[in-house]
């Protein structure tokens, strides 16, 4: 019997019914699969338009960009105040910081339409450094009684401005992720 003859006579034969099964289950995950991957592309899509679009052209250029471009340089205007003496430096600079920082707020006011607990969260984080820096400057001037309990050092004030920086990270990366995956 050559080979072909005995893939006939295999044809032949009736097939078993577990067979039937497998054919029937490898059929079912096909589907399963082919839905799968439909809806896995469009969820990648959708989060392509909200991270391309929305972050990149509109949220990071008119909010978030400026929010640490203002922190940055608020940072840096703080440094060289540290080094410098009276008390006309340090409430130039404590105007210039509620001016600029009134600036900021109007912006991230706009990210309450995004995500109002991280605008909330976000404007808290602004408060706590400016008490900061206000009672550092008050200590500095001595335009105000500082309480020793709540004397601020110059450390105390930079560590602030990182915090502000890395809670404002999180923050951020948190609200874009629930954001990519509604």
């Amino acid at each position: 019997m050559d080979i072909l003859g005995f893939v006939n006579y295999l044809l032949t034969l009736p097939a078993p019914p577990w067979l039937t099964w497998v054919g029937a289950l490898g059929g079912f995950m096909a589907v399963i699969n082919f839905c799968f991957n439909l809806r896995n592309e469009q969820r990648k899509r959708k989060n392509s338009v909200v991270d391309d679009f929305w972050y990149r052209k509109i949220v990071a250029p008119f909010l978030i960009d400026p929010y640490f471009e203002f922190l940055v340089t608020q940072l840096t205007a703080f440094e060289a105040l540290s080094a410098k003496k009276g008390a006309t430096a340090f409430h130039s600079y404590l105007k210039e910081f509620r001016v600029d920082k009134r600036k900021i707020r109007v912006r991230l006011s706009f990210y309450r339409a995004i995500d109002s607990k991280i605008n909330a969260a976000l404007g808290e984080t602004l408060r706590n450094l400016e008490d900061k820096i206000t009672l550092y400057c008050a200590d500095k001037t001595n335009f105000g009684v500082v309480p020793a309990d709540e004397a601020v050092t110059l450390e105390m004030v930079k560590n602030e401005f990182e915090f502000s920086v890395s809670n404002s990270m999180i923050l951020l990366r948190n609200s874009h992720k629930k954001i990519a995956s509604a």
